[in-house]
């Protein structure tokens, strides 16, 4: 993202709250006993708050600790041990994840970033065995967060595999902090002064105007905006 003058003068000088997968953070929580620290994901520390958690690690599963995989069946997906196929750990991962997300809410965090293909965390690119074939679907705890969190910026580092593009997911983290704050009631001068900063298309702008103006509606206009920031990510260099 390039850098914008953002409309809050807070805005630039408050890292914003983003959750974070542990082992993207170099924590050896993964069933293995090793990490997955990304080193330009780690150099973003001092630009925001990062807030780690592992749903496995948390739940009590240990370190090291046998793998689980998705499997899909009559009663819906379950996590089941990769190399003990009764091993069912379902229930105790999504209550631990409901858990989570409870204390995510008192914290406002403004996005998150976790694991790709995480059984646990694996924001829609993990592979769900079934009898037939392997489909893709989102891990226990992402799913559980999406659906708690529906306004800010949820993504993975295959996603941000440039300093560039984990650059702009701050930079629409920072945004979605600001929104959060804004007043409805100034919805029409946050869509003015966006639309300049960030050189919206009109594609996009048209949308935004049938929420900005008249009677101003933060809930219709923030998933558009964000919905096209995300976007954006990939054509960061």
């Amino acid at each position: 993202m390039t850098v914008i003058q953002f409309l809050d003068p807070d805005t630039g000088n408050t890292p914003p709250r983003i959750g974070v997968s542990s082992c993207l953070l170099g924590e050896k929580v993964r069933y293995d006993g090793g990490h997955k620290a990304q080193p330009h994901i780690l150099e973003l520390a001092a630009e925001c708050e990062f807030i780690g958690f592992c749903p496995e690690f948390a739940a009590g599963l240990g370190v090291p600790r046998p793998p689980v995989e998705l499997v899909a069946g009559d009663s819906g997906v379950r996590a089941l041990g990769l190399d003990f196929p009764h091993g069912d750990v379902t229930e105790l991962l999504t209550k631990t994840a409901d858990t989570q997300c409870l204390a995510l809410q008192r914290q406002r965090i403004a996005g998150y970033l976790l694991k790709a293909r995480s059984p646990s965390c694996g924001p829609g690119d993990v592979p769900v065995r079934t009898d037939l074939a392997i489909s893709h679907g989102m891990g226990l705890f992402a799913d559980r967060l999406v659906n708690a969190f529906p306004d800010i910026p949820v993504t993975s580092e295959a996603l941000l595999d440039t300093p560039a593009r984990a650059r702009w997911f701050i930079g629409i983290c920072q945004l979605t902090a600001e929104f959060q704050r804004w007043p409805g009631a100034g919805l029409p001068r946050w869509h003015r002064h966006y639309c300049r900063e960030l050189d919206l298309p009109p594609s996009i702008v048209g949308p935004l105007d049938r929420f900005a103006t008249g009677n101003p509606h933060k809930r219709g206009y923030w998933p558009i905006l964000l919905g096209y920031l995300l976007q954006q990510i990939k054509a960061a260099c």
